[in-house]
């Protein structure tokens, strides 16, 4: 789901977990950093370029969808179990 929340305070707003797949947050106020780097994802999401650059160079897991998230860890588990039976 597609939510358009540019504009909107997040001064004190505890995003911890939440799926935000689409969502539109361009000049949303008081948005941090910290805040966003809690959640579930952010794939298709709409940000400011600053919070955007900075998202993308530490968490770039965010970006992909929960399914993606999920492929990858599944394909990193089956890595690592290979790896342990050799």
């Amino acid at each position: 789901m597609k939510v358009n929340l540019e504009g909107s305070n997040f001064r004190w707003a505890n995003l911890e977990g939440a799926k935000l797949e689409g969502t539109k947050f361009r000049e949303a106020h008081y948005l941090t950093f910290e805040q966003l780097s809690k959640v579930k994802t952010l794939h298709d999401a709409k940000l400011d370029e600053e919070l955007l650059i900075k998202l993308k160079e530490k968490f770039p897991f965010l970006f992909k969808s929960l399914e993606q998230q999920f492929l990858d860890s599944q394909s990193n588990l089956l890595g690592a179990n290979a790896k342990n039976n050799l």
